[in-house]
């Protein structure tokens, strides 16, 4: 199949890391690179042996050299940003989230659809074989009855994390903290594991480490299914040592866990079935972020629908701001339907 030529629209860490792979990855030819910093887009070029440089988003949506865009910029760009690049006919691999309203999250979802243009949202962790085989195992029902699942994001951030991309900081431009920005990514695991989108939501959110910018940076959240299954989400930006987050999955005949850290091996207690199918819809790659990206190229050029469509980023978001209500509104009970 042929190479992608890809555009990378914003040259933050992530557009950064995503324009390295894409410098060393046959799959792809690194056609331009994007960002309102002039400078920043000329020594990004540069850098990463991109072809042409823009400080303009409009120049790759009209551009005949460029297949697809990577987008990489504060959340509250993302849904004018992906409905220009669908009325354009351009695919998309966005970041997470896919927006920070559900309104709009839908409205992406339905016009990509509606128009053939594939949008996916990268939700890397699902590229993770250890995270895939979790997930197909309680899908399986190899955990049994499900009972409780937790989700743990022990993550640190620096000052410069804020000083650095002051977008992070705001409510208006983030949509939320350590919630939304680092926790959807395990909570996007265990819904996707459950099979099932959650009832009601509680949720708390506090500052330990930044109490003076707008966004949390630590959140508990805690998600009723109507078959009674109760899950939890506890996530830092705060922590004094960081750890790879971790997601656990118990049921009546046997529990499975995942930790993100480099290395570490599913934990498989009690009656968990281990023995499921290979996973379908992952590409080889040397990182999760890698074969989210060759997914998407597969889908781009051979019509292999992505397991991270865009629709599909809807349910965690969901999730996310139910408990965001809920913490605004003294952690009371929110419904989610």
């Amino acid at each position: 199949m042929r190479k992608l030529r890809t555009a990378v629209v914003g040259l933050g860490d992530i557009g950064r890391n995503v324009a390295g792979f894409l410098r060393f990855d046959p799959h792809f030819i690194p056609q331009a690179v994007v960002d309102l910093d002039e400078t920043r887009a000329r020594e990004g070029a540069r850098r990463f042996r991109f072809r042409e440089w823009f400080t303009d988003y409009e120049r790759v949506l009209t551009s005949d050299n460029v297949d697809a865009i990577y987008l990489a910029v504060p959340h509250h760009l993302h849904h004018s940003m992906l409905m220009k690049a669908i009325d354009a006919g351009k695919p998309v691999l966005c970041e997470k989230p896919i927006t920070i309203r559900i309104d709009h999250a839908e409205e992406v979802a339905e016009r990509a659809e509606q128009a053939g243009v594939p949008v996916a949202v990268n939700y890397q962790y699902r590229f993770d074989r250890r995270a895939d085989r979790l997930i197909r195992i309680v899908r399986s029902g190899g955990c049994g009855k499900l009972i409780s699942v937790r989700c743990l994001v022990p993550w640190s951030r620096e000052p410069s994390y804020f000083s650095h991309s002051a977008w992070h900081a705001s409510m208006q431009a983030a949509g939320g903290g350590t919630l939304l920005t680092q926790a959807s990514h395990v909570l996007d695991l265990a819904l996707l594991a459950i099979n099932e989108e959650p009832v009601e939501a509680w949720g708390w959110s506090t500052s330990h480490r930044f109490p003076d910018v707008e966004v949390e940076d630590t959140a508990f959240g805690s998600l009723r299914c109507a078959s009674g299954a109760m899950l939890q989400v506890a996530s830092t930006m705060a922590a004094g040592v960081e750890r790879g987050l971790s997601l656990e999955v118990v049921g009546d005949r046997g529990s499975v866990t995942y930790r993100a850290d480099a290395g570490s091996p599913l934990s498989i207690r009690g009656g968990a079935n281990a023995r499921v199918k290979p996973p379908s819809g992952i590409p080889r790659g040397i990182h999760a972020l890698q074969r989210s990206m060759r997914a998407f190229r597969n889908w781009v050029v051979g019509g292999e629908r992505s397991i991270h469509a865009a629709a599909t980023a809807i349910p965690v978001l969901r999730a996310v701001q139910a408990c965001y209500t809920s913490a605004r509104n003294g952690s009371v009970g929110v419904p989610l339907n």
